[in-house]
């Protein structure tokens, strides 16, 4: 897990939760999926943790699609030096009880430095 520490917002206009409030987070995880071939271009799954104590999916919903959540974290992890144009929430069934999964392209997986095949 990358160490990232910061308190985000949500809005409540998710389609998946109404509740507005600050969500600490403290990592997050990078995995890479093998591509079919050498020309296709590197993608995978960003996995954003956060403290259950401040985000509970069973009573607050899922973060998944909250507009404020996901705008916040491009500007965090922007001020980091991570390029999150090829940044967005995945499949709703791919969200966590303990993080917020993200798809991911090429460019912010350069810019995290993760090795891909």
């Amino acid at each position: 897990m990358i160490n990232f520490q910061a308190t985000l917002n949500t809005d409540g206009t998710g389609y998946w939760s109404d509740a507005s409030k600050a969500v600490n987070i403290t990592g997050f995880v990078v995995d890479v999926y093998p591509v079919d071939d050498e020309d296709d271009e590197p993608f995978g799954e960003l996995r954003v943790h956060f403290d259950t104590a401040t985000w509970d999916v069973y009573k607050d919903g899922l973060i998944y699609t909250d507009p404020r959540f996901l705008k916040e974290l491009e500007q965090a992890l922007q001020a980091q030096g991570y390029d999150t144009s090829d940044m967005s929430y995945s499949e709703q069934g791919m969200q966590g009880s303990d993080y917020v999964s993200l798809d991911i392209g090429a460019k912010f997986i350069a810019s995290v430095g993760v090795m891909t095949a």
